[in-house]
């Protein structure tokens, strides 16, 4: 016979787990607390929090609009509490209502400053809208918001998985690794509330700058823990792992290996292709295995693989898509620019680069350690296009406490380059 109270703390501590088994024991808490006091509005904003891991895990819209209810109850019982504005933004987000999700999370803010999953989410909206608006400058809005969620909460590895991934988008490694590393050393010592995913992170700047033993150690550790894990990002996170790691043999000419994790990657999103994000892991593999087919000298093989890779990144008919790191529409325009420049179509591969730096990409050290790029790497109208990218934005370092950012105009219209 447990109290309101109690169910409510067990139901929190169930969410660090941030599983599925977790998930579904803080439902049963959080709704016997509201039983028990149908005026407790904490319990009631847990229940709305649930959309979190529920929806990473389905995919389900339904989710957002339990979501939904539970929330604005809780609010209606107290005004004054910021956790339903915080999962409120969560909820717009999804939806692409990229306005409310950010004044939501103000809200949030405003309401509680010293919390840290408002400032977390509004840097992930920002981060949403490059990608959804194509206004580079929410970049530097966004890392000062995640700069802050990392400075209130040091062991929320989360904000500095998704700085890391910012800096990496631009090139700057050298403020990317240490992010990333403090994520690593979280993610190992696996207690808190853990987001899976930095091992990947981590590995992904090993291998392009060809470190390509560290970067294996971390993909093996990463695919031998996420895989069969309860973790709500695992089956995301282990396709992506294949991936990196497949790009590492496709690199070396281990082809055998490459098709294997790209092979596994593809089966990993067939199998669980509602979970948030893994669309763009099949879609990678997929494109990834064109390459090697071309390589193979099965051009006719490559250019089918390629043609239903690009029909999926067009119609977008599967899948729940969203730009998750490493699964970014940026992301995706490399892979694309990648396989053309490896199939010798070097327009092509150009107009997809382009596309990548319309939302922010400026990895030259991507592009330095892709093989399939040399048939363009001392031409012109690559080197003009990346010195455009360089300085399309300069963010600073991952320095301070951050803090609610100057925000650039939010909503705009989404840069849609052609795809050959």
């Amino acid at each position: 016979h447990l109290s309101a109270y109690e169910l409510y703390a067990n139901g929190k501590r169930a969410l660090l787990q941030f599983s599925n088994d977790g998930t579904r024991a803080a439902a049963e808490c959080f709704r016997g607390a509201v039983a028990i006091d149908p005026n407790y509005a904490l319990a009631w904003a847990g229940l709305g929090s649930l959309l979190m891991p529920r929806y990473i895990a389905t995919g389900d819209p339904a989710v957002l609009d339990e979501g939904m209810q539970a929330l604005n109850r809780a609010i209606q019982l107290e005004p004054t509490l910021g956790e339903p504005h915080t999962f409120l933004s969560y909820m717009y987000m999804h939806q692409r209502k990229y306005d409310r999700s950010i004044a939501s999370a103000r809200m949030a803010i405003e309401l509680d400053p010293g919390a840290h999953m408002p400032w977390y989410l509004l840097g992930i909206s920002l981060y949403l809208l490059v990608h959804h608006a194509g206004n580079v400058n929410n970049l530097t809005s966004a890392v000062q918001a995640l700069l802050r969620a990392r400075a209130v909460n040091p062991a929320f590895h989360p904000a500095a998985i998704v700085v890391g991934q910012i800096y990496t988008m631009r090139g700057d490694y050298a403020c990317a690794a240490p992010l990333f590393d403090e994520a690593v050393t979280i993610e190992h010592r696996a207690t808190g509330l853990i987001f899976l995913g930095a091992s990947v992170a981590r590995a992904r700047l090993h291998a392009h700058l060809n470190e390509h033993g560290d970067a294996r150690r971390l993909l093996n550790y990463a695919i031998n823990t996420y895989s069969g894990h309860d973790n709500v990002y695992a089956p995301t996170m282990t396709a992506w792992a294949y991936g990196v790691r497949a790009r590492i043999a496709e690199a070396i000419s281990d082809f055998e290996s490459a098709e294997h994790d790209y092979t596994s990657a593809v089966d990993c999103a067939i199998a669980h292709e509602h979970c948030m994000g893994i669309g763009s892991h099949w879609l990678h593999a997929t494109m990834g295995l064109s390459r090697l087919a071309w390589h193979r000298g099965d051009p006719v093989r490559a250019t089918q693989l390629l043609e239903s890779a690009l029909d999926m990144f067009e119609r977008k008919h599967r899948f729940v898509w969203l730009a998750l790191v490493g699964c970014a529409p940026s992301d995706s325009l490399y892979e694309m620019a990648s396989t053309y420049a490896c199939m010798n179509e070097p327009g092509k591969a150009l107009i997809a680069l382009d596309g990548a730096v319309g939302f922010g990409w400026a990895d030259v050290h991507q592009l330095k350690a892709d093989n399939s790029f040399d048939i363009l790497r001392d031409s012109p109208e690559l080197q003009d296009l990346l010195a455009r990218a360089k300085a399309r934005v300069t963010l600073a370092p991952p320095i301070g406490a951050g803090g609610l950012p100057d925000f650039a105009e939010p909503l705009g219209r989404a840069p849609n380059p052609p795809v050959a």
